[in-house]
């Protein structure tokens, strides 16, 4: 890398850093808005690349052989016993009122 495209970099971050300070003065809610652009910006400029060496590390990782493992009897689940109503009971429990016959037989 030449020192001139060194200095470039430099005076560009220098750049976006002034013009981040100028945002801040006049309008702190379009800095706050523009921050994290003007960060990644400034980061790119510089030429630093976040990440790189973990996303090397991590695709190293995915194409290592891995031993598989043979799966595992899952236990049966215990039901547990329950007794839904049916017929007559079920028309009882879901009515809104008794049956006329119950109503008439009181």
């Amino acid at each position: 890398m030449s020192s001139g495209s060194l200095l470039s970099r430099w005076c560009a971050a220098v750049a976006v850093l002034c013009a981040f300070g100028v945002a801040v003065l006049t309008a702190p809610e379009t800095a706050l808005v523009l921050g994290p652009a003007l960060l990644l910006l400034l980061v790119l400029v510089v030429g630093v690349f976040p990440g790189e060496e973990a996303l090397a590390r991590a695709r190293d990782r995915r194409w290592r052989a891995r031993r598989v493992r043979a799966p595992g009897r899952a236990p049966r689940p215990a039901l547990p016993d329950v007794a839904r109503p049916s017929g007559i009971s079920r028309a009882f429990a879901l009515a809104m009122r008794p049956p006329p016959a119950v109503a008439l037989a009181r």
